[in-house]
């Protein structure tokens, strides 16, 4: 298990928008685990009625996200959903 402080410099280069996509994927996670509804998110279901700029702004935060292992994309086919999967950091850093 890795230091804190590391997982708190990390965040510390991080831009404002994505630490407020990161905790709402947290929060996401722990709305699921509550509901017993697994640990494994669809892309779709985070987007709820957003315009394309919001969504693409929150596909491009994901993709930060996956880059620093706080979570896992998966994708089994072209042009179907995506799904998300948190990674140990995301609890430990939130």
């Amino acid at each position: 298990m890795a230091d804190p402080s590391y997982y708190r410099s990390t965040i510390a280069g991080w831009s404002e928008r994505t630490r407020k996509v990161a905790s709402y994927l947290h929060q996401s996670f722990v709305h699921l685990r509550k509901q017993r509804a697994g640990d494994v998110m669809n892309f779709s279901q985070l987007l709820g009625g957003r315009v394309r700029k919001e969504c693409a702004r929150l596909f491009y935060e994901i993709l930060v996200l996956r880059t620093t292992s706080y979570v896992d994309v998966k994708q089994h086919k072209a042009y179907g959903d995506i799904a998300i999967c948190k990674l140990a950091n995301l609890d430990q850093t939130f």
